[in-house]
């Protein structure tokens, strides 16, 4: 019945929140970002592991315990967190992936929580890489995992996250 003397009718919706697509960084920024980061820890972390005497030991070639080692890497993770922490933390990204406009999110597109990012992402692999023998096979598999066609590394893989365009 089409009564021209009814209000007009139509079907409400609710609004749906806008769908962010999120774009997967590059894998050249990625190593850019990377290379950043490590620049600044080595500028660091050096001078402390040559004044702890790690740094002279390994000039010398002694051998290190797990334990020496540890500590090193433990050290280093440190050190990144010191120089991260905030951004980490505040915006998924550490200063050489703030310069490079790139983020680390959570599969659902969220930053992770600091903890989350430190323990799954940066300490899971801080601690595989420290295994005697095969640690510098893991982290160059790690590294060559990105050529896949999700550009994740291991650690991603492991912690759930995805490194995007900020």
């Amino acid at each position: 019945m089409n009564d021209i003397y009814s209000p007009p009718r139509s079907e409400l919706l609710e609004p749906q929140p806008e769908e962010i697509r999120l774009v997967l960084a590059s894998r050249w920024s990625r190593l850019w970002a990377i290379s950043i980061d490590l620049a600044l820890s080595l500028v660091i972390s050096l001078p402390i592991y040559w004044l702890s005497g790690f740094g002279s030991q390994f000039m010398l070639g002694f051998e290190f315990t797990l334990t020496e080692f540890s500590v090193a890497v433990l050290e280093g993770l440190i050190i990144h967190l010191i120089l991260n922490g905030y951004l980490l933390h505040k915006y998924g990204q550490s200063i050489g992936k703030k310069i490079l406009g790139i983020k680390i999110v959570g599969l659902d597109g969220r930053i992770l929580s600091l903890p989350a990012v430190v323990l799954k992402r940066h300490l899971a692999m801080s601690l595989a890489i420290s295994i005697p023998i095969v640690g510098i096979y893991i982290g160059f598999v790690d590294n060559l995992a990105i050529l896949g066609p999700n550009k994740r590394c291991i650690h991603d893989l492991i912690a759930g996250t995805k490194v995007v365009e900020a």
